[in-house]
Parts: structure tokens; C-alpha cells; sequence
């Protein structure tokens, strides 16, 4: 089965909202790290602001803690965001403007490559799991690296195929 797509950065956050929803543990730090984190510096400086505002000339040296607090707040999550962006578009050099991924599948092997860029021979074995909803399909090479394809590009039968390979030759490893 072969499948030729243009990947979007919509389908690699699809594909990296499917991978924290895998495991327990990858949500509780994604939802850490993008939204406790700074939700809880902004309402521990909440105090330190209304004590700024009802008495100025005590609290005059808290105010440079407060900015440092702030910015971390919005810092946090920004980095997280162009990050997202910035490996994206690692995937596909800037002097590249045909932005397709051709996709082979077979019994032995699959085969992925982005003309012009390179090309990965992944066999069966190599790959760990394998995770799919309505948007993305995932296909594990590690732990945290994986290929991800929408699940758009396929057609019904080539779906059902890829899930008797699947089936057949992925061994679920602890990943």
C-alpha cells in the first residue's frame, strides 16, 4: 500500500495531542507543564499585586519579582507553542517547497520519505506501537519519536489494511 500526503502543522499537533493522550503520565506533565505551572505562579503573585496596590511604599521591592513571575507565566507557555512550530518545520528545510511524504507499506517493512530530504526503512519489528483516532495515525520508532500520518489520507480499505499489518506484526512493547 503506498500513500502520498502533505502533512500540516495541524496534523503534528494532532499527532502530539495523540501522543500525550497515550499514557497517564505523559498527560499529567503536558497538563503541568502547559497550564499548572504557570496558573500557579500567576495566582501565588495575585497577593503580592493586591498588596502593591493597598500599600505602595511597603511592598516597592516586590515589583521586580512580580514582572520575573509574570513573564514566566506567559514565557512557559509561548515557548511551548513556537516550539511545537519550530520542530515542524525542522521536518522540511525552507528552500523545500514541495511538502509531500510519500508512505509504502508491505509485509516486510514501511517505508516513508520526503523527496528531496531522505528516506527511512523502518521494519516491523522496529516499530513499537502504534496509536490512531478520527485525525492522526501514529506509528512509534521510540518512546517520543514517531511517524504520524492523518488519518484522512486513507481510504476504508487501505485503513483496514494498515490495521491487519499492524495487527500481524506489531508486537506491543512497553514503550
Amino acid at each position: 500500500m503506498n500513500l502520498t500526503y502533505s502533512p500540516t502543522i495541524k496534523d503534528f499537533r494532532a499527532g502530539l495531542r495523540l501522543h500525550y493522550r497515550q499514557k497517564l503520565t505523559r498527560r499529567i506533565k503536558h497538563f503541568l507543564d502547559f497550564w499548572i505551572l504557570p496558573l500557579l505562579v500567576l495566582i501565588l503573585s495575585a497577593p503580592t499585586v493586591y498588596k502593591m496596590l493597598t500599600q505602595p511604599d511597603e511592598y516597592s521591592g516586590a515589583f521586580g519579582w512580580l514582572i520575573i513571575a509574570l513573564a514566566f507565566s506567559l514565557i512557559v507557555p509561548l515557548r511551548q507553542y513556537y516550539g511545537v512550530n519550530r520542530q515542524f518545520k525542522c521536518l522540511f528545510p525552507d528552500l523545500q517547497t514541495n511538502r509531500e511524504v510519500s508512505i509504502e507499506f508491505n509485509d516486510n517493512r514501511v517505508i516513508s520519505a520526503i523527496p528531496g530530504i531522505g528516506e527511512g526503512t523502518y521494519y516491523w519489528n522496529a516499530i513499537l506501537n502504534y496509536a490512531q483516532d478520527e485525525k492522526i495515525t501514529l506509528l512509534y520508532l521510540a518512546k517520543n519519536r514517531f511517524l504520524f500520518i492523518p488519518t484522512q489520507a486513507f481510504t476504508p480499505a487501505q485503513r483496514i489494511e494498515l490495521n491487519d499489518l499492524v495487527a500481524r506484526h506489531v508486537v506491543k512493547k512497553k514503550s
